[in-house]
């Protein structure tokens, strides 16, 4: 929360909770950082209850994302990083169709379990370009798609 509140004065960030449809309880936050509206870049990252992993949420919501950052805010390129050990991250990276770009040298990782502990992982780079930005069908243009279908 402090690190929300700190971008927000910076305007340099724009975060965004993820919930259930129907329902108002914040599983998850997805955002824009390091955006830069003048080079029409950002980076964007997410996280999500551990409880609702592993069912497409966190795919859905960066998909979500990633349309409203080039159709909405005409954003050029985004990029995303992940530990290179997080590779279910990885999976929804591909999924979305970000590229994998780069490695970065290794960052320290405090352990949640043991404080004394910091252990180093390398991260991964992924972008897009809006060039490369394929909008995934929505549910209206599947029935269009079938409904135009020869009979």
């Amino acid at each position: 929360m402090n690190q929300i509140r700190s971008s927000s004065t910076k305007l340099d960030s724009l975060h965004y909770g993820i919930c259930w449809r129907g329902k108002e309880q914040v599983i998850g936050i997805t955002s824009f950082q390091h955006w830069n509206d003048q080079n029409g870049t950002a980076q964007i990252g997410y996280i999500l209850n551990r409880s609702c992993w592993g069912r497409g949420v966190a795919t859905e919501a960066v998909q979500r994302l990633l349309q409203f950052g080039f159709d909405d805010l005409h954003l050029g390129r985004v990029e995303a990083r992940c530990y290179e050990a997080n590779v279910s991250s990885q999976r929804v990276l591909n999924k979305i169709g970000m590229s994998y770009e780069r490695s970065l040298p290794s960052f320290g990782l405090h352990d949640e379990d043991d404080e004394g502990s910091e252990s180093l992982m390398d991260v991964k780079v992924y972008s897009m370009y809006r060039e490369q930005y394929v909008r995934p069908l929505q549910e209206k243009d599947l029935q269009t798609l079938v409904s135009d279908k020869p009979q």
